[in-house]
């Protein structure tokens, strides 16, 4: 039994939807509400927000009076505050923009809306994405390209191909679980328009009636998309992979952004990357699940039907909906019921490795100690 959906979107929103991407468009909203959960987490702390005490009262009064504390900063010579306050400000304005896009790109595909739903994602993905990769990667040429005209800074030609790539490489080597992430690849499908199998074609097309570059020529008696017939699936066939998988990437960069900016966040690291790792494979990938796999070594002792005690397996065609909707089949009496995973991993103390294929396996350390899912907040 493979599951049509996974169970987290109301069946009458998934209509326009082919069953054989029901799945998908879940996985792509479920990754979605896992960074702007996390986004939440973090926006009740107030941050960014500096502590500063002055020893010279009139000091103080400059600074009240100022009415701008990174220009302040700056003046002052204090650098790496006005650095702080600025990328920051950036990180929870871009994320906030970022999944107002996306959220209404993906409403769009359940209405069959497909050149709405390009168009709103091309910002997201071609920009927004980009300078959060950049904020990770070099926040001080983030800085930099903010203070001294962004339009030439941040703007094509300011980031040609290259230095998106070597963004994207350098961004990799800091993530959690970053061996999930081809940065060749990623970089191709957002910004190629050669690449036939990747998002950029489709995104420039939606955005222009008429297009004129060889790999995206609008075609004799045509106008891009305008005369395309709305009961087609192939646009469903061409996005998810590559949207679940940058959508992926995303929530790696969001955790390590955040924990770079002073939040505790590697147990939600842990799990958010168990999730979403093993969904994408379950999903998606060709081979074993490496974390299917490890997992049904590590818990093969509760790994038992409630209805007919029968042993049961974290099956990869299955894999989607036992993390996200945390449901688990069994053959033997043909039942599906709740197993609670994220429960029973925090009555033990687990380890998500890197594995470099699937991106993890999980693995449990001997020492007892709980592990239990902490509410995301600052190291200091």
């Amino acid at each position: 039994m493979v599951a049509a959906s996974l169970g987290l979107i109301d069946p009458s929103r998934l209509a326009n939807i082919p069953p054989a991407y029901r799945a998908h468009h879940e996985f792509c909203f479920h990754l979605h509400d896992s960074m702007l959960s996390m986004f939440k987490d973090v926006a009740r702390y107030n941050y960014p927000s500096i502590s500063i005490e002055f020893d010279d009262p009139n000091e103080a009064k400059k600074f009240t009076s100022a009415g701008d504390p990174i220009g302040y900063f700056l003046e002052s010579g204090r650098r790496d505050l006005a650095k702080n306050l600025t990328v920051g400000q950036a990180m929870l304005a871009v994320l906030s923009d970022f999944f107002n896009f996306m959220y209404e790109g993906l409403i769009a595909l359940e209405k069959r809306k497909f050149v709405v739903s390009l168009a709103l994602l091309r910002k997201p993905l071609k920009q927004n994405l980009l300078y959060l990769t950049i904020m990770l990667a070099d926040d001080e040429a983030f800085f930099d390209g903010m203070a001294k005209t962004p339009a030439k800074n941040f703007d094509h030609p300011g980031i040609q191909d290259t230095h998106r790539l070597e963004y994207f490489r350098r961004a990799k080597s800091m993530l959690p679980f970053g061996g999930f992430v081809n940065p060749e690849f990623l970089h191709d499908i957002i910004f190629d328009l050669g690449l036939e199998t990747g998002l950029a074609p489709l995104f420039d097309k939606a955005m222009h009636l008429v297009t004129g570059r060889k790999q995206i020529e609008t075609e004799d008696f045509n106008l891009n998309f305008v005369f395309k017939n709305p009961t087609d699936n192939d646009i469903y066939q061409k996005i998810y992979k590559q949207l679940s998988y940058i959508l992926l990437y995303a929530l790696l960069l969001e955790i390590e952004l955040f924990k770079r900016a002073g939040f505790e966040v590697d147990r939600l690291a842990k799990w958010y990357s168990l999730t979403g790792l093993g969904s994408y494979n379950g999903l998606f990938g060709k081979g074993r699940c490496s974390v299917c796999e490890s997992l049904n070594r590590m818990m093969k002792p509760l790994l038992v039907c409630p209805h007919c005690d029968a042993p049961v397996r974290i099956r990869k065609r299955e894999a989607g909906r036992f993390f996200t909707s945390h449901k688990l089949f069994c053959r033997k009496c043909q039942h599906e019921h709740d197993f609670p995973l994220f429960w029973l991993l925090a009555k033990s103390r687990w380890l998500l490795s890197d594995d470099g294929r699937d991106g993890a396996s999980v693995h449990e350390v001997v020492d007892e100690a709980k592990c239990s899912a902490e509410a995301i907040a600052p190291t200091s």
